[in-house]
């Protein structure tokens, strides 16, 4: 039993490595060995929001702006209130010109979300579980001890709040493996069809962040965020994917 852990160790002490050479260059300034470092991490299955985040700084220091919003993007599914991200996110965007308008959001879906982000998936549905079994223990205990018809609200509560647990956690997963938002990585026209002849709508920057609603081969419908619709080939795009 000895050798089973062997090579998951290996594994782990080999990863622990290329992290610490990636924050040495870094640290020296050499950007491009740093990224290949980590793009080595992330080849090898390796996620997560504090990867991504140092990925996005080697390409924001190596002006690659539309690289780092990309990465920046995909720390921020990891860790939605990632302050770091969302500032340098900021700063990527205005370094490739865009000029974004946040919509005033409701206050109520502000709340929402705010709770929502609180906690990974893996804990909404943890303490849905918990909540479940608690309640049906206590459920148990109560009707052997001739206690329960004094206490159905209580058990009603708790049913009711793990089942916005379990709520929770469906959308939270929902959000993280969402993938049908793209970030173009270089200057493109929109166009109205699936087609280089097609009339251009309007020219889009390098770095935007963009919604697909439709494919049609190698071309993507997207919309913007200020909901202008139209085409654009989809080797321009990188998906926010995981």
């Amino acid at each position: 039993m000895k050798g089973y852990f062997t090579f998951p160790l290996l594994l782990f002490f080999f990863t622990q490595v290329i992290a610490e050479d990636a924050k040495q260059y870094y640290n020296a300034g050499k950007f491009d060995e740093a990224l290949f470092a980590l793009s080595k991490l992330e080849n090898e299955g390796n996620k997560g929001s504090e990867l991504y985040f140092n990925k996005a700084m080697c390409h924001y220091k190596l002006s690659e702006y539309p690289s780092a919003i990309l990465y920046f993007e995909k720390a921020l599914k990891w860790d939605p209130n990632c302050e770091s991200c969302l500032q340098m996110l900021s700063v990527s965007q205005k370094k490739t010109g865009l000029e974004l308008y946040a919509l005033p959001e409701n206050k109520v879906i502000g709340i929402y979300f705010s709770v929502l982000n609180q906690w990974p998936t893996l804990i909404w549905f943890m303490a849905a579980l918990l909540l479940i079994s608690f309640t049906l223990y206590l459920n148990y205990y109560w009707q052997r001890a001739d206690r329960y018809l004094k206490f159905p609200y209580f058990i009603n509560a708790l049913l009711v709040v793990a089942v916005i647990s379990l709520l929770m956690a469906a959308h939270r997963e929902y959000l993280f493996l969402k993938s049908d938002q793209f970030i173009l990585m270089m200057p493109v026209a929109l166009k109205k069809s699936p087609d280089e002849k097609s009339p251009d709508i309007q020219q889009l920057l390098a770095g935007m962040k963009l919604k697909k609603t439709l494919q049609l081969g190698t071309w993507i419908k997207v919309e913007t965020t200020e909901f202008d619709s139209g085409w654009v080939p989809a080797d321009k795009l990188a998906a926010i994917s995981l």
